[in-house]
């Protein structure tokens, strides 16, 4: 099921993936991982609410997750709301410095401070 949904997440075939992945998921409900496929599968399909909900399971299990931050950041950002966006992107780059993508969601919209806050933090001069 999880192969069947990768390769429909591949061919961004949304609702394939979707199905594939949530018969897995009810199998198997613990795998962070595949929550957030599940979510990311469910934002491109344009099932927002549902997003967040599948991203919000996959926090249960792996809260310290960049790139699972940096999705929910990307779900706020194509929900409008910027400012949780910005805030979901610094918490992807406070816990990956070298998260590339988060530095430049936040640089986009405005908050270049916060990345070369974030880096300095960690030890890192990289902006």
């Amino acid at each position: 099921l999880i192969a069947r949904g990768n390769a429909a997440r591949n061919r961004k075939d949304w609702a394939e993936a979707i199905r594939n992945y949530t018969k897995a998921l009810e199998i198997c409900p613990d795998i962070g991982s595949l929550w957030v496929q599940l979510g990311h599968a469910f934002k491109e399909f344009g099932a927002l609410a549902k997003a967040k909900t599948a991203y919000s399971r996959a926090a249960e299990f792996m809260p310290q997750n960049s790139d699972l931050q940096l999705q929910i950041g990307h779900l706020n950002k194509i929900s409008g709301n910027i400012s949780d966006a910005a805030r979901y992107y610094c918490i992807a780059l406070f816990y990956d410095p070298d998260n590339n993508d988060a530095a430049r969601e936040l640089k986009n919209l405005g908050h270049s401070g916060d990345v070369v806050r974030m880096r300095a933090f960690h030890g890192k001069s990289k902006v």
